[in-house]
């Protein structure tokens, strides 16, 4: 069967997070079950397209514009370009994901004269194949649903540019996919309650990770908490750093390590700002400020396992919303006690001190959390380790999940 994986994200060069994680895992998986599979993806700046194989994985760069010049000039110059240069301040997400479906349908078409896809499985994000399944319609069009945009809203400003995405994701979902795949139960739940009759289209497999089970155990500091991800109000990283700040206080020896790229949605003096501007106006104690240390994404997965481990601290995943919850998984299979709040998928993930903890997304829930592990034995930690890491193996690994999709793919019936 060939497949096409369509999505902005795909490491290393678009890791922008779970997505692109899933992803490759995803590539992988299929093209081990014997599959043909192209991904179409791009650079994260597209201003040149080329392919490549990885790993037996079509991979296929696209550009984001015209080959014609003529039409370049019109569209991003004049007189298009004046009133893109307005739309983009207003709904830079609709926009993006305007144009990301024009250029994949033209790198679609390509790909499909050289062998006809059966099957675009994608992500929600930029609906990728919207324009494409209104040309192609015996395409069997797979939905991965990483989460619903109308939860993501609730943290982040811009609504207008929110509720139009939402809107067209709901149509993409409704209208276009064969098959819906939620990543988790919580996804599930929330597609269920949304749009009862699409339950039929449901396939509930969870999301996964073709991350190596690490046979050895860390050093692991319980005066290091480590969080990574997207620095923004969703993620929770203000409730990481208030709860840090207290503990700091009364524990010389306590420090934060936070790595990710900066994000938006908090507030201050009632404007929205990104965590660079929150942090930064936080009245925080010069003392404890010193020990908190930020780094960039490392969008490089060995780079970022062998950091952690390096570190070896607890890891902290206090999202208000998590639709599912790498950081989650990727930890225990690192053999780190993970901390993670209740909200979406993680409460799947972690039963609360077997595998890991769980608390409510606030600093006070946090806070005592932490205090609980600090004073565990270390047999207690090492019990807990172990329960989660032999977890991982049996829900989220590839093997885990790899016969559940040898099982959906062949149940498709290609038109």
């Amino acid at each position: 069967m060939n497949i096409a994986i369509i999505s902005p994200e795909y490491p290393p060069l678009t890791n922008w997070g779970g997505t692109a994680t899933f992803n490759v895992s995803l590539a992988k998986v299929l093209c081990r079950l014997g599959h043909n599979v192209d991904v179409i993806t791009y650079d994260g700046h597209g201003d040149k397209a080329w392919s490549t194989k990885v790993d037996g994985i079509n991979i296929n760069y696209i550009r984001l514009m015209f080959t014609n010049k003529i039409a370049n000039f019109l569209y991003f110059k004049f007189p298009f370009g004046l009133l893109r240069y307005f739309l983009i301040k207003k709904i830079p997400k609709t926009i993006f994901s305007f144009e990301w479906n024009i250029f994949v349908f033209f790198a679609f078409k390509k790909i499909d004269k050289k062998h006809k896809i059966d099957v675009i499985h994608t992500p929600p994000y930029s609906f990728p194949a919207l324009l494409i399944s209104q040309f192609y319609k015996k395409i069997h069009y797979i939905f991965h649903a990483q989460g619903a945009q109308r939860e993501f809203n609730k943290f982040e400003p811009n609504r207008l540019d929110n509720r139009i995405i939402s809107n067209i994701e709901d149509y993409y979902m409704n209208k276009v996919a064969n098959t819906i795949i939620p990543c988790s139960d919580d996804t599930y739940k929330h597609i269920v309650h949304s749009f009862p009759m699409l339950k039929p289209k449901l396939k509930n497999i969870p999301n996964f990770s073709d991350i190596r089970l690490s046979k050895s155990y860390p050093n692991v500091s319980l005066d290091n908490i480590v969080f990574n991800g997207q620095l923004s109000y969703r993620k929770g990283i203000d409730i990481l750093v208030n709860a840090f700040v207290d503990l700091a206080c009364k524990n010389s020896h306590l420090k934060l390590f936070l790595i990710g790229r900066n994000g938006i949605g908090f507030k201050v003096d009632g404007q929205y700002c990104d965590f660079d501007y929150w942090f930064n106006n936080q009245k925080i104690p010069s003392d404890i400020k010193n020990r908190i240390f930020i780094f960039s994404q490392l969008d490089h997965q060995e780079n970022l396992f062998e950091f952690l481990k390096t570190i070896g601290g607890v890891v902290v995943v206090p999202s208000r919303y998590e639709p599912f919850g790498y950081v989650t998984i990727e930890a225990m299979a690192l053999n780190l006690p993970v901390i993670a709040s209740n909200s979406g998928g993680s409460k799947q993930i972690i039963t609360d001190e077997i595998t890991g903890f769980l608390f409510e997304p606030n600093s006070k829930s946090l806070k005592k959390t932490l205090q609980k592990i600090f004073k565990m034995n270390q047999k207690k930690i090492s019990k807990i380790l172990s329960n989660a890491s032999n977890n991982v193996n049996k829900l989220y690994s590839v093997n885990a999940v790899e016969k559940q999709y040898k099982n959906m793919y062949g149940s498709i019936t290609i038109k």
